[in-house]
């Protein structure tokens, strides 16, 4: 599956940037739809700060 942050691809436009909590919040609204129980991430850029917090 690919995520993208807020306000990209076919999610609504966003006003401003998503805070570090929002966008973890997100990845976990992701996984739990899709039901992934073992999530492996691969990215690049601010992406890896969203894992390590999620992962913390």
């Amino acid at each position: 599956m690919r995520f993208d942050k807020r306000g990209t691809g076919l999610s609504d436009p966003v006003t401003g940037p998503p805070t570090l909590d929002q966008r973890v919040a997100d990845l976990k609204a992701v996984i739990s739809a899709a039901r992934c129980r073992c999530p492996v991430m691969l990215g690049f850029s601010g992406v890896l700060a969203v894992g390590k917090v999620k992962n913390a």
